[in-house]
């Protein structure tokens, strides 16, 4: 997983090429200088600026802002070829992180630190007064987290892989805490290597027993719910603060593509100028180890290409004010797999999309192995009282995560059916499609059930089923019953008590070929992408043990559970991305 894991922690302006801008005028040279500025708790951050001409040369130039917790080191080589052209770039290392002082306590700081660098560059007289902001991964969080101080101050921001809601789309989803990302990327942030003991119990100890004590591991486990220690990273009063022209890249096997979707969507709604309220998405065949690495599936010359032509597009426009029509580009790029193509989308969902309600079925054996009755039927509801699918989730065996590597997985992804011939995941799926379905759009399951447990996961995971039997991922989700009515609360379920629940089960743009069946699979853990339930009233993060729960999936006339997609009937292709210009010598 080395390898794996330091792709994704490389400063994103050296792990892939610069976007090729037009120039005013010939070749610059272009200049490194090291500085610092003490933030107003007298805390000092130091940062490198890389700038056209030579190292005396004053600007004023407008200035990309990049702040990281993973060393600035390298930073002006990767920048050369952005600063040719007339920008300059400033990369700073977050407080407790690199040359700057403090404790780094990962996103509690970033606001105010951010706010505050800003600020100061803003009124440097090397700066013009136009800044953007640029990076991915937690670079594109600092991003977010500077940008409503920064207001219509702020030019643009280019994120990729990133999400703005740190507790619903980073940390935790569902109420379900994250487990092997977070606690290795928190090893790995303290220097501890990548021993991670991801079944220890209790959870808030699974630091400890892999390589020492991380008081931000404890602060995750002992605040499971969206309360005071969240609520100033709560990011949903303040999208409408963000008065910046914003490109977001996102990739569909990305772990922050649900938040990254949402974040779009949410700006998609503001008011006001392009420079105000432009906001593109751009959503690959990607993961977070980023868009072209080796070993991965064969998806077309397009799949994998970074989109270093859009991204020049938009900075052109709204960073550099150079006038190319740009901001006609609103909407989204999206590949759809399984048919391999680019398309553009107006919206997220498309406006031609519609529901596509997907009812479950069974005679009560969707979880009978091998083989199970659980059934899809489009617009369905069940006509009478149908048997309850029965099934049993142990926290001793968990449902497995559905990629050998979390960190990229899109190389790494198993055969789903294989996963689906557990005892514990109930499957559902529609009968062969006579015609392909695309669909593009959020995923979201209604579910009822009852449980004999005062708690419990429920992970879906959407698939495409081809004829012989084998599934591909497509998307999932989680949610966890005690925080089913609000993230802010807990009400624990009621033994043999009907329930309902929703799980957000992402987003997707795929079309499944005809031949092809959509598949369902439900199960109550994704073990260790999500942290384990264990049955108990106690938060499972402090509990020392677990138990069984012996579920019933519910679907009859009183209990409708559901599966909704967005299915669009036509769309077109977008065209191939440009290739950027070759760099002048």
């Amino acid at each position: 997983m080395r390898p794996i894991v330091a792709s994704l922690l490389v400063l994103s302006l050296v792990s892939r090429a610069a976007p090729a801008f037009a120039r005013d005028d010939g070749p610059r040279g272009v200049a490194s200088v090291q500085g610092s500025l003490t933030l107003s708790d007298g805390t000092q951050l130091t940062h490198t600026l890389v700038h056209p001409g030579a190292a005396d040369a004053k600007g004023p130039w407008p200035v990309i802002l990049v702040r990281t917790p993973y060393g600035r080191g390298g930073a002006a080589d990767a920048a050369r070829a952005l600063v040719e052209r007339g920008a300059a770039i400033l990369v700073q290392d977050v407080r407790g992180r690199g040359g700057s002082q403090g404790s780094f306590e990962p996103f509690r700081n970033e606001a105010k630190d951010g706010g505050e660098t800003f600020d100061w560059v803003v009124a440097q007289p090397w700066c013009d007064g136009r800044v953007a902001t640029y990076g991915m991964s937690y670079l594109g969080i600092t991003q977010w987290q500077l940008a409503p101080h920064a207001g219509p101050r702020l030019s643009a921001m280019v994120n990729q892989f990133s999400s703005a809601d740190v507790y619903r789309d980073v940390v935790h989803f569902g109420g379900v805490q994250g487990l092997a990302i977070s606690l290795s990327w928190l090893l790995l942030s303290a220097n501890r290597g990548m021993t991670v003991k991801f079944d220890h119990l209790p959870l808030i100890e699974a630091d400890d027993a892999s390589s020492g004590d991380l008081p931000t591991w404890d602060d995750w486990c002992r605040h499971p719910l969206l309360d005071d220690y969240w609520r100033p990273l709560d990011y949903g009063p303040h999208y409408p603060e963000v008065q910046c022209a914003a490109l977001l890249e996102a990739g569909w096997y990305d772990l922050f593509l649900p938040g990254q979707i949402d974040d779009y969507v949410k700006l998609s709604k503001r008011d006001g100028p392009p420079e105000r309220r432009f906001v593109r998405l751009i959503v690959g065949p990607w993961d977070h180890g980023g868009f072209n690495a080796a070993g991965r599936p064969d998806l077309g010359p397009d799949a994998y290409a970074a989109p270093l032509e859009e991204e020049a597009q938009f900075l052109d426009r709204f960073f550099f004010g150079r006038a190319n029509g740009y901001e006609q580009r609103a909407g989204v790029r999206a590949f759809f797999l399984g048919e391999n193509a680019w398309r553009e989308l107006d919206a997220w969902p498309p406006t031609a999309a519609r529901a596509l309600p997907l009812y479950l079925h069974s005679l009560g054996g969707a979880a009978a192995k091998p083989a199970g009755d659980g059934l899809l039927i489009e617009g369905k509801s069940p006509p009478r009282d149908e048997p309850a699918d029965a099934v049993t989730f142990d926290p001793a065996d968990p449902c497995p995560s559905y990629a050998k590597s979390l960190w990229t997985p899109l190389a790494l992804l198993d055969d789903q059916a294989r996963i689906a011939r557990r005892p514990d995941v109930a499957v559902y799926a529609t009968q062969k499609l006579p015609q392909a379905v695309t669909i593009a759009g959020p995923i979201e399951l209604e579910l009822w059930f009852t449980s004999d447990a005062p708690d419990g996961d429920f992970a879906a995971k959407l698939v495409d089923v081809a004829p012989d039997g084998s599934c591909e991922w497509r998307s999932e989700g989680i949610q966890r019953a005690r925080t089913r009515e609000s993230p802010s609360r807990e009400v624990l379920v009621t033994p043999g008590e009907p329930t309902r629940l929703t799980v957000r089960m992402g987003h997707v743009a795929c079309t499944f070929a005809a031949g092809h069946r959509i598949g369902l699979h439900v199960s109550g853990a994704n073990f260790p992408r999500f942290s384990r339930n264990l049955h108990g009233a106690e938060p499972s993060a402090l509990a020392k043990s677990g138990r069984p729960a012996h579920v019933r999936l519910l679907h009859d006339l009183s209990h409708v559970s559901k599966l909704t997609l967005w299915r669009i009937e036509t769309a077109s292709p977008a065209p191939a991305p440009t290739p950027a210009p070759a760099e002048k010598k």
